[in-house]
């Protein structure tokens, strides 16, 4: 699934989450802007722009290991700020304890364990908000006339679509009204409408993902046809408190024996957590493989095309201060 995330980090998303700055490549969209009404998309784009707005908040936020590493050696002459590149703060953190040789290799294996377990969170956090709406836009509307090529540039598969899509007009009334619909739906609180008819069900069969979420056997938790990393959102927390029932919570008491037995209960359901996780990306992945090969059945829009469409041109980048300002706030 990387090349639907290069196909995201591609484009460029007028994302107004502060913190999410993107550059911006002018020629696609405008040609863009000449034969689509960019108005009909505000829906569409308010899905699309939560995915990717929660995919890019996410990649900003430091991992828990990193933070933890950096919370372990505070001292008097060494508070860590999180608004700084961790590498810079790991430098003047060597700097100010002036370790020796032996210590300081000692520190920098820790150090570099800590990365590497901030990246992985990282990946595992942020995979299901990179390829839902992806996912569900595939999941949702046919295209036979052009056939994405994942390995290739997004600025070059755009130029290769606009030949297609001069010779074919599409019809985006259905799209639209499913979308009012859906809208519509949810601002009346009908609990029960699913967020699109599904028309290549009939053709591929039960999607993986969503069978994966079908399939589960958790009290409090039943599939409702919500986006996808929504669904995944409720039966995690409905994973926890099964869990929480089975297995109470240690109370946070000062004692050896209780600060023991509450970091041995959190390691476990981190590791039922992140087990969770991998699975349900993996049917991700296996959803997205499976609709790309349908996709070349039919005629019209391009899931990295219709990003570079209803994103636009980004906003200018902010100032250093601000950033720095939006940074400290954004980071624990």
């Amino acid at each position: 699934m990387t090349s639907s995330e290069g196909s995201i980090a591609g484009v460029s998303p007028s994302s107004k989450i502060k913190n999410c700055t993107y550059h911006t490549d002018p020629l696609p969209v405008e040609y863009l802007n000449q034969w689509c009404e960019a108005e009909q998309w505000v829906r569409l784009r308010r899905r699309l722009a939560y995915c990717e707005a929660q995919k890019a908040l996410c990649q900003e936020m430091l991992g828990p290991a990193t933070v933890e590493f950096f919370e372990k050696y505070n001292f008097q002459q060494f508070t860590y700020d999180p608004s700084e590149p961790t590498d810079v703060e790991f430098k003047r953190l060597c700097e100010q304890r002036r370790w020796g040789p032996a210590k300081l290799s000692k520190v920098q294996k820790e150090y570099d364990i800590a990365q590497q377990k901030s990246a992985l969170w990282k990946q595992q956090q942020c995979e299901p908000f990179a390829t839902s709406a992806v996912v569900e836009f595939f999941q949702n509307h046919k295209f036979d006339n052009f056939t994405y090529d994942t390995s290739a540039k997004p600025v070059e598969e755009l130029r290769r679509l606009q030949t297609e899509q001069e010779k074919v007009q599409i019809d985006r009334a259905e799209l639209f009204n499913a979308l009012n619909a859906e809208t519509e739906s949810q601002a009346a609180g009908a609990p029960d409408v699913s967020p699109f008819l599904d028309p290549l069900l009939g053709q591929v069969g039960n999607l993986p993902a969503v069978e994966f979420l079908k399939a589960q056997r958790v009290r409090g938790y039943n599939y409702n046809s919500s986006l996808l990393h929504e669904e995944f959102g409720n039966l995690l927390n409905a994973k926890k408190a099964e869990w929480e029932a089975k297995h109470p919570k240690p109370k946070a008491n000062r004692t050896v024996e209780e600060k023991a037995r509450r970091k041995k209960w959190e390691k476990e359901w981190k590791k039922i957590e992140a087990e969770l996780k991998k699975r349900f990306q993996f049917a991700v992945e296996k959803e997205f493989d499976s609709l790309v090969v349908f996709i070349r059945r039919s005629t019209g829009l391009k899931a990295w095309e219709v990003m570079v469409e209803l994103y636009g041109v980004g906003k200018e980048a902010v100032i250093k201060e601000e950033a720095e300002k939006v940074s400290s706030c954004s980071n624990v």
